[in-house]
């Protein structure tokens, strides 16, 4: 097999030599694509589309963002190797699980915000020179709920995984873990108590949760089994409520333990037993799997 040497200025690949003595210089667009090579006297171009449908020029053995170390691999679902990721160009998205999950979304790099944070190694998401100034006027400190919020990734507005339609969730800021809620997603069919008994699930991830060297924002996600036993912890806290509220003077204790039941088995144990698949976990006199009914949204 003929070997190609590679070389490089300030870390971004500027031509390759073979063996036999050939070589050609690239000229890369503002993606850091290669659309030309030369060999000093033939120039040959090509083009890509911005998720890399296209084909490398004649004399350069990568293309699409090539000058950054994308290698082409002739693989329809993984048409690039990144250094420790897989990517098709095919579907416009990475293709393997990635290296840093569960501490960061399993098929996203540098949280899904190429913008604001740069990771060439492929293992430590860094803020760009300037980003905080620029993109992050309003620093996490002032606000880490807030923050988190605002700047999360884009995708996940509308979908399961939006922050505004989380009861809670935890949030970095600085290397540091911040409890957040939202008593407003909730809604009225929650019982009294609720709100602070997911702000003690949220409580319960606090101390496992990855913030050193993590971007500011959302923390990173948790193993499934961590947010199972957060779970337990929450319907706890709702039934030891159901216990102190249910039984006071003058409360319809019927009326009110139904309530209770009915959110814990729309909520905590849906979650449990659709979403983290954690049965193992459950308690059959309060939690049934098989009769479990999500609630409607408030």
């Amino acid at each position: 097999m003929a070997t190609t040497n590679y070389y490089k200025v300030d870390d971004r690949i500027i031509g390759e030599r073979e063996v036999t003595g050939l070589s050609f210089d690239y000229l890369p667009d503002s993606l850091g694509s290669i659309i030309i090579s030369t060999d000093g006297s033939t120039v040959n171009s090509t083009g890509y589309t911005p998720y890399g449908i296209g084909s490398e020029p004649v004399g350069a053995s990568i293309g699409w963002v090539g000058v950054k170390g994308y290698r082409p691999t002739a693989l329809a679902e993984a048409s690039h190797y990144v250094r420790r990721r897989t990517y098709s160009r095919v579907r416009g998205c990475w293709t393997s699980r990635d290296p840093l999950w569960p501490y960061q979304r399993s098929h996203s790099f540098v949280r899904g915000n190429p913008l604001r944070y740069l990771d060439s190694a492929g293992m430590t998401p860094t803020p760009l020179v300037g980003s905080a100034t620029c993109a992050d006027p309003d620093d996490c400190t002032k606000d880490p709920c807030g923050y988190a919020i605002r700047h999360q990734d884009p995708r996940q507005i509308g979908t399961e995984d939006d922050l505004t339609a989380a009861p809670g969730f935890v949030a970095c800021c600085k290397g540091l873990p911040y409890v957040c809620t939202n008593p407003g997603v909730l809604g009225p069919k929650a019982p009294p108590g609720a709100l602070a008994c997911v702000h003690l699930h949220e409580g319960y991830h606090k101390p496992h949760v990855h913030c050193t060297g993590a971007p500011d924002g959302e923390a990173p996600p948790l193993n499934p089994m961590e947010e199972c036993a957060a779970y337990i912890a929450e319907i706890n806290c709702l039934l030891e409520a159901k216990w102190r509220l249910c039984n006071q003077s003058g409360v319809n204790r019927e009326q009110c333990y139904n309530f209770y039941d009915d959110y814990i088995k729309g909520q905590p144990c849906c979650l449990m037993c659709e979403t983290y698949q954690c049965p193992g976990f459950m308690i059959p006199s309060i939690c049934d799997c098989a009769l479990c009914k999500p609630l409607p949204p408030p």
